[in-house]
């Protein structure tokens, strides 16, 4: 089956952000102990990039991309953010919540993202990716582990 999706950057006010935020709580919620899907969508709107830090000397960071169906439906996201893991903060930037909505997983729509999240950041030497489940996903992306951090992974673009 054939799935068509087009990829587009959020912004804080994109009403596809609380779309994105039920993905990801659906997805992670529960593990996160997180309370709502109101506490998702603050996330999710911290790590779009506004109009006031496209214009910043920030590297272009945070931003969120979002698949769109042909209906306009959400169905599936990445974000890209300066920092995420604690203790790690000389590591930046971190790919972070990578989702697919269920029904449309193995289509391609998070390869895709991916592609896109790693077109528009080739200025970066390294990004960086926690992750418990999907390292499969990730290698296949080109990220390796990271030695001595068993959820930790890296992708080193090639120059």
């Amino acid at each position: 089956m054939a799935l068509r999706f087009s990829v587009e950057e959020l912004r804080p006010d994109d009403p596809l952000v609380a779309a994105v935020a039920v993905l990801r709580f659906d997805e992670w919620g529960a593990e996160e102990g997180s309370t709502s899907v109101l506490e998702w969508e603050g996330i999710t709107r911290s790590e779009c990039r506004s109009d006031e830090s496209a214009d910043s000397d920030d590297e272009g960071l945070p931003f969120t991309l979002a698949a769109k169906d042909a209906d306009g439906a959400v169905v599936g996201a990445v974000g890209l953010v300066r920092h995420d893991t604690e203790g790690l903060g000389d590591r930046s930037p971190w790919v972070v919540g990578t989702v697919v909505r269920p029904d449309a997983r193995s289509l391609g729509v998070g390869t895709a993202l991916m592609a896109e999240l790693h077109e528009r950041t080739r200025r970066f030497d390294t990004l960086w990716v926690s992750t418990q489940r999907a390292a499969g996903f990730y290698a296949r992306c080109g990220y390796e582990p990271v030695a001595g951090h068993p959820t930790i992974l890296r992708r080193r673009p090639a120059r």
